[in-house]
């Protein structure tokens, strides 16, 4: 029964996607205003949520020795360009006036920064 145990202890079980979105829906609720509308809080975090779930679900196969570090969602992966165009492309989509006003609450920015981040994005993407 010991090995057996010991077993399921190294197994790394990785955190459900509710888990992801309650961390990451934690994180934003502390970052946005009272005004920010909760729907729009929801759908952002429901496609993060979504989106990290299936990436660390990936990478956690495609990279054995880190199993651990793909268990449990880390905050420090959204503060990446990636997820900042994830958060930009759902807000343009889904709310196309003032879209720069949420997106910079959301990624701790003011509407120039949001622009210049668009920009700067665009440019890399042209050089390919």
């Amino acid at each position: 029964m010991i090995v057996g145990r010991c077993a399921s202890l190294l197994r790394t079980e990785m955190d459900s996607p509710e888990q992801f979105k309650k961390t990451i829906y934690e994180y934003y609720k502390k970052v946005v205003t009272e005004e920010f509308p909760e729907q729009l809080l929801n759908g952002v975090v429901d496609k993060l949520a979504r989106e990290f779930y299936q990436q660390y679900s990936r990478f956690k196969k495609q990279y054995p020795k880190s199993k651990k570090r793909y268990s449990t969602f880390q905050l420090k992966d959204l503060d990446h360009p990636q997820t900042f165009e994830s958060v930009i492309e759902f807000l343009k989509t889904n709310i196309d006036s003032n879209y720069k006003k949420y997106a910079g609450e959301l990624l701790s920015m003011n509407e120039p920064e949001v622009t210049e981040f668009e920009k700067s994005r665009e440019d890399f993407y042209n050089m390919f």
